[in-house]
């Protein structure tokens, strides 16, 4: 199924699918995921379709249906399968990157009320003070 991306979608590099593929798999594969079936479905689900561009289709039922294969006729008032799954989700990703205490990883997050993963590339760590920044010229002893 291709549909085109929406002019809101952001364009991902080959580098950058290649960053999120990587902390995607280092979150799946802590026991915070790697435990369950549903978990680790859901998320890798919702990253894909956001790296393919297509963030913007990320809505309960086409989640119910596609991840959880809920028939078209979904009621997802009566069946909070996926609003479930994202909560526990959300809770997993928190416990993952508090236990992990690496400030410079990747961050993948979903935010609430939401099913559209957020991508946080870490920021470049400040030089030390006092350390040469490399465009400026060294001095000849």
């Amino acid at each position: 199924m291709t549909t085109p991306m929406t002019p809101s979608e952001t364009i991902y590099g080959e580098k950058e699918r290649a960053d999120v593929a990587r902390q995607l798999d280092r979150l799946l594969e802590n026991p915070h995921f790697s435990n369950s079936r549903r978990f680790p479905s859901f998320l890798r689900f919702i990253v894909q379709e956001k790296l393919e561009g297509r963030g913007d289709q990320l809505k309960e039922r086409t989640l119910g249906i596609e991840v959880f294969g809920r028939g078209p006729g979904y009621d997802t008032t009566s069946d909070p399968i996926v609003r479930v799954t994202a909560a526990e989700i959300r809770k997993r990703i928190a416990q993952y990157y508090q236990d992990s205490g690496s400030p410079d990883e990747l961050r993948i997050s979903l935010p609430p009320g939401s099913y559209v993963p957020h991508f946080e590339w870490p920021k470049a760590q400040p030089l030390p003070t006092g350390a040469l920044s490399p465009e400026a010229p060294v001095a000849d002893s």
